[in-house]
């Protein structure tokens, strides 16, 4: 329905005359109320005050738009004046043109505001004097009105005029005075009054100019840091592949440079939330010696040591693994540390390092005592590391030869005792990898990467004999939990069947995988590698789950933890990282799991505690402040609760349990096959059950009778799915599988509203807790109903399917749990989205409010529960919680385009001045921002294209990802985004996130970089038929990169 108001508003202002389109754009001006932390509102205004300069054409518009049902009229209460009102709030928002006249007037409007209520003040009091404006109010307003486009209305311009009356009235009784007492020197007092008027004058027009000017000023400053912070948003986005610490350092930028302005940007909410979904990160353990890792298996150390590129850190560090305390510090070895292993009971450590230290150490991972040190076969062998067996008796040793001329040629596998180091058995090895080999978990077998020129070789562990070859060129190898597949890794992920030597799948085009870990489960398989990320893959499929992303080096070595809930990587950047893994620890506040996934999720009155409806049968009751589990009910796979804190809960039967212990205190009734949900009414006086008979029955919680059966019976997949209490508890609204909406009376049995809600399958339906909308979603989206009249109010599309919907308390918000991963949360008037959240791998289920609003729990096809805030402080303050350091001088030279930061790391601000580019840089990376007119779109671009295609341009490049983002003149927004590279001067962009028909095309150029600016020549596109080939598309092109630099933004 929106879009149809703003079409017909829209052709009644194309057909008024340039008089008439004044007067239109002056009275839907005077109709808005500004909004002033929330959304604009319609305005009711009385007919007298919408007097203009041109009263003809402003009474044609009434008229005009009254009759097409744009405008609704009235009567004052108390005056019984006419009045005229916007007829639709959607309006608002749907209607382009004067959200824009809106956004354009916003300062005028507010200075009009505050004139408008001293009048009315004046006026109330009888039109007394002392209401009169006076002083630098009065000279700051009648500057303002004199230089605004915005009109007066007839009572304001009376008051303005009174005050100015009275001001001149003023002047001229001081002046009289002066007359009587200088009497006896007219000449003097003339040239007097005269030099007094003149300055006068003089000193009126120059305050108004400095008022005008000082608020010009304040207007541009305001829009360089509204520019400034959105760039800072782009560069925070770009970076959540790259570094996602450093995307909420930026973010967090962008929302300090608007704060002097008392406003936050969307796109820099967007981007704190973004960055903290993403950002996995629990500890970040900094020492250059962390490599290479370890966690024990009782998940209660870890171990590190040396660097990626061998540059003698001799030193084994021990550190708490909840806390991230250095705890030992084991010295010993004489060069760098190429391997570290924990033995199975945790209690000791083995140790390797580089030439010339051939040795294998053992230690007490407890008191840090060396126990043992095993001398290389030759001191000049390179040992390429050691383990311990399953049974910790026995160490498997690799060791590389040394030729004369220098190079390896072939190595042996030594077999120890872990006790004495006595060698029990060796074996040759003719080209050892990088790292030991590998004990399957019952100690029979074991793996030796390298073993021959690629190939792996499966050998006896007690005799050391070959009983398998698998051709594979590797150098990293884990083996599953239970014994049966091998993980292989160099330039693919290849899981082989270690029982049939079948590879079961490859994962080919992966950049140098240096180190494999299985989680304990078997599920997962972790990668680390040169490419600076650590993956989390399926086990069975070879699907990526997961990336984490935040080292400036390579990632060498990955370990689980024992739980398979976190993950260790040692960087080639000084630094060792643990990371939350679990498909909760994408959460902001809280996130926890119910493994077998939920149906239902519910807070109760006070927000202290989170219900559950689960896939299991088991209703579960969670701490919603620790996510601990309070409670279960078995046989219960839907459950609400009542009014009083007591649970209902829907199994076998549907009883009523004590909303703290889960036990049970009544059973209502036995339930019949074929329903699965349950609803009870604000008071709890009544039950809705709902199921595949079409109908909703309604029974008496006390009684148990059954009051009255609503609905029809159902057609195929038109079962009801989802009902409502109306907040008064005097109605009921019901959605079925085909997306009808029912609205009953509860009372009488009487359908009030009966239509087709959505297209394609419904899912959900709620009421608001205001009363006066509806809330349905489904395969296409969600909408906002208007209840009684059943009027389309809002629209939510573009989120995939819908599979749950809630009202925030306040009615103003509306939450939507989306197939794409992500619950979105929309303005419910107008349907404009204020936030994604999201961080899960599979789609949202459910989502809900918290009693205050200020917090979102949502819960995923996982079972993953994760409660997110929205109160903007909160936000800020758990982003700055999870910092583990601040922006580094070399991010604000990058991004900043500042030579330091002040302070500690980010903490202050940078302050210093832009230096001048250095004759090294190597590509573009920053923030710049252009724009482009109307009139630099000429044919053969389309002119109905024109206006989406025009505004200002903010664009960020970071190591090659780029993302842009357009403000039009109209208000819309978009984004683009993708990757680029560099060679020379030519840079090559290609577009990933567009147009899913020309997605892939490349815009390609000659780029330069001056001190401030960064300018293209000869950008040319290339791609699809139809798209690369458009001509308009290369108008567009010369239009944004070629008419004017980019301007880096600082």
């Amino acid at each position: 329905m929106s879009g149809a108001l703003a079409r017909r508003a829209e052709h009644l202002f194309d057909v008024l005359d340039g008089g008439g389109r004044s007067a239109c754009r002056e009275l839907f001006l005077r109709l808005v109320a500004l909004g002033e932390g929330v959304e604009d509102t319609r305005l009711r205004v009385r007919r007298s005050e919408l007097a203009s300069a041109n009263p003809s054409a402003t009474d044609a518009a009434i008229e005009a738009f009254g009759r097409h049902r744009l405008l609704s009229f009235d009567r004052d209460p108390t005056t019984r004046e006419p009045t005229v009102e916007i007829a639709h709030e959607a309006l608002l928002h749907a209607w382009s043109r004067l959200h824009t006249w809106i956004d354009e007037a916003r300062d005028d409007l507010r200075t009009r505001a505050v004139l408008a209520a001293a009048a009315a003040g004046w006026a109330a009091s009888g039109r007394d004097e002392s209401f009169l404006l006076t002083g630098g109010r009065l000279e700051q307003l009648a500057s303002w009105a004199e230089t605004s486009s915005v009109e007066l209305s007839a009572e304001e311009d009376r008051f303005l005029e009174a005050s100015l009356a009275r001001s001149r009235e003023e002047v001229e009784r001081e002046e009289h005075r002066r007359q009587r007492e200088l009497a006896l020197e007219r000449r003097s007092a003339r040239r007097a009054r005269s030099l007094v008027a003149v300055f006068a004058v003089a000193a009126l027009v120059a305050g108004s100019l400095t008022l005008i000017a000082n608020d010009q000023s304040r207007r541009a400053e305001r829009g360089s840091r509204i520019a400034t912070a959105r760039a800072l948003a782009s560069v925070a986005e770009a970076n959540l592949g790259v570094d996602p610490e450093r995307s909420i350092l930026f973010a967090l930028e962008a929302l300090e440079t608007t704060r002097p302005d008392g406003l936050a940007l969307p796109q820099a909410v967007q981007a704190l939330h973004d960055g903290l979904s993403v950002d996995r990160l629990l500890l970040t353990l900094r020492d250059p010696s962390t490599a290479n890792v370890a966690y024990s298996p009782d998940g209660r150390l870890l171990a590190t040591g040396g660097t990626a590129g061998g540059k003698d850190q001799h030193r084994v560090l021990i550190w708490d693994a909840a806390t991230g305390a250095k705890l030992l510090t084991l010295e010993g070895h004489t060069a760098d540390i190429s391997f570290v292993a924990f033995s199975p009971d945790s209690a000791r450590v083995v140790t390797t390092a580089g030439v010339p230290d051939a040795r294998t150490i053992v230690w007490d991972s407890r008191s840090g005592e060396r126990l043992l040190a095993i001398d290389g076969d030759r001191p000049s062998d390179l040992n390429q590391g050691a383990t311990f067996s399953p049974d910790g008796r026995r160490i498997v040793i690799a060791e590389l030869r040394a030729a004369p001329s220098g190079q390896w040629h072939g190595g042996i596998i030594r077999l120890v005792d872990a006790t004495t180091g006595a060698e029990i058995r060796r074996a040759p090895a003719g080209s050892l990898c990088a790292s030991p080999p590998a004990y399957t978990p019952d100690g029979r077998l074991l793996v030796v990467p390298g073993l021959e020129p690629d190939t792996i070789g499966i050998l006896d562990a007690r005799t050391l004999d070959v009983l398998l070859r698998l051709p594979e060129s590797t150098c990293g190898v884990a083996v599953s939990p239970d014994g049966t597949r091998l993980a292989a890794g160099h330039d693919s992920l290849d899981v082989w069947d270690l029982r049939t030597a079948e590879r079961l799948f490859s994962t080919p085009g992966l950049e140098g995988i240096l180190g494999l870990d299985w989680s304990s489960d078997g599920r997962f398989i972790a990668t680390g590698a040169q490419s600076g990320v650590a993956t989390v893959w399926d086990a069975k499929e070879g699907t990526e789950r997961l990336t984490l992303a935040g080292h400036t080096g390579l990632v060498a070595l990955v370990a689980f933890s024992p739980d398979g809930t976190r993950l260790l990587t040692g960087g080639g950047d000084g630094t060792a990282r643990v990371w939350d893994i679990t498909p909760a620890g994408a959460a902001e506040v809280l996130g926890f799991v119910e493994p077998n996934g939920i149906n239902t999720l519910e807070y109760d009155a006070d927000g202290t505690r989170l219900l559950t409806g689960g896939n299991s049968g088991t209703s579960w009751l969670w701490d919603a402040s620790t996510g601990a589990r309070l409670a279960g009910v078995p046989d219960a796979w839907s459950s609400t609760f009542r009014a009083e804190g007591t649970i209902l809960v829907l199994g076998d039967r549907v009883r009523l349990v004590d909303g703290s212990s889960g036990e049970r205190i009544d059973t209502i009734t036995r339930t019949r096959p074929g329903i699965w949900g349950l609803a009870a009414s604000p008071d709890g006086s009544r039950i809705a059950l709902y199921g595949d008979a079409g109908r909703a029955v309604i029974l008496d919680a006390a009684s148990h009778e059954v009051l009255l059966r609503l609905g029809e019976p159902a057609g195929p997949f038109d079962d009801l799915v989802d009902v409502a209490f109306s907040p008064d508890g005097t109605r009921l609204a019901g959605i079925s599988g085909l997306a009808t909406l029912y609205l009953w009376d509860v009372a009488t049995g009487k359908a009030l509203l009966r239509f087709q809600a959505q297209t394609g399958l419904a899912s959900a339906v709620a009421f608001s807790p205001d009363g006066t909308m509806l809330a349905t979603a489904g395969g296409d989206g969600a909408s906002v109903w208007s209840v009684p009249s059943g009027e389309r109010v809002a629209a939510m599309a573009g989120a995939g399917r819908i599979g749950d919907v809630a009202f925030s308390p306040d009615s103003t918000l509306i939450a939507t749990a989306g197939d794409d991963g992500l619950a979105r949360v929309w303005r419910s008037r107008s349907g404009r989205q204020v936030v994604a959240l999201g961080g899960g791998s599979t789609g949202m289920a459910r989502v809900a409010f918290s009693p205050d609003g200020a917090r979102l729990a949502t819960s995923d096809a996982d079972g993953a529960i994760r409660i997110f805030t929205l109160r903007l402080q909160e936000l800020i303050r758990l982003a700055r919680s999870r910092l583990t350091r601040g922006l580094t001088d070399d991010e604000c030279a990058r991004f900043l385009h500042l030579t330091a930061c002040t302070g500690p790391a980010g903490s202050g601000g940078p302050t210093a001045p832009p230096p001048p580019p250095s004759p090294t840089t190597t590509g573009p990376d920053g923030a710049y921002r252009t724009a482009i007119e109307a009139a630099e779109l000429p044919p053969p671009f389309p002119s109905q294209r024109v206006r989406w295609s025009i505004g200002s341009f903010t664009w960020s490049l970071v190591a090659g990802t780029w993302r842009m983002h357009q403000e039009m003149p109209n208000g819309f927004r978009d984004d683009w985004s993708g990757r680029y590279t560099i060679s020379g001067d030519r840079i090559r962009l290609t577009l990933e996130q567009w147009d899913p028909s020309c997605r892939g095309t490349t815009i390609s150029g000659r780029w330069s970089l001056g001190a401030s600016t960064l300018s293209f020549a000869d950008m040319a596109a290339d791609g699809p038929a139809g798209c690369a080939d458009d001509p308009a598309l290369a108008v567009w092109i010369r239009a944004l990169f070629e008419t004017r630099p980019w301007l880096r933004v600082s």
